[in-house]
């Protein structure tokens, strides 16, 4: 795309630029922006030349990588231990401008009930070990508040704060994991409550990993 209209301004430009497309997919850009500068004008741009090396998308594989992935819908992950509330396998919320279900199998692992300070240990077992990329898919809605999570008892993500004003879910990146042959757990901290809530809940949708 290439926008030909001239946009004038003598001292600085921010703009937001929109790329989306209908279908569910991953997308990769490399936009390019030009500016003109009259004689005499000065710019405190330096030339980005670490930027300009960065790889860019050639192929499908580029995006994609062809490499199997371990997957585990949460509705399937076991509950070891709760230090208070209670969980349930909590399924038939929808999407209400889709009408789609909000999990990815219509179902979550749900923690209800918790206070600051509470955990939940969850477990599941992999016939794989080595070093692995995490990503979690959990609920973000009113009631939910900000927590640690840790794998096989090593904190890896501080202060993941799942607040918002309405139900859906986010992909989250939790970096490389140790995964184990055989049992492996991860266990979830409430560190703080969202508003003036007194107890909130935690759900999981999903967990992905790769190398």
């Amino acid at each position: 795309l290439r926008g030909l209209d001239a946009i004038p301004f003598t001292r600085s430009l921010q703009f937001d630029l929109e790329l989306w497309h209908w279908a569910r997919t991953r997308m990769n850009y490399a936009p390019i922006s030009f500016w003109y500068l009259k004689p005499g004008g000065t710019t405190a741009i330096t030339p980005d030349e670490a930027g300009a090396r960065h790889p860019v998308a050639l192929a499908r594989t580029d995006i994609y990588r062809p490499i199997p992935k371990l997957v585990l819908e949460c509705e399937n992950i076991i509950v070891e231990s709760i230090t208070s509330g209670y969980t349930e396998v909590q399924s038939g919320h929808r999407n209400p401008e889709t009408g789609l279900p909000t999990w990815s199998e219509g179902s979550q692992i749900y923690w209800n009930g918790a206070r600051v300070g509470d955990r939940m240990v969850v477990g599941f077992e992999s016939d794989n070990s080595g070093r692995y990329h995490l990503n979690i898919l959990p609920t973000i809605a009113p009631d939910y508040g900000t927590f640690d999570l840790y794998f096989n008892d090593k904190l890896i993500a501080s202060g993941v704060d799942l607040y918002h004003p309405t139900i859906s879910t986010r992909e989250i990146s939790l970096g490389d994991v140790d995964l184990q042959k055989g049992h492996n757990t991860i266990t979830i901290e409430l560190r703080a409550l969202p508003g003036d809530l007194t107890t909130c809940c935690f759900g999981l949708d999903r967990l992905t990993l790769w190398r």
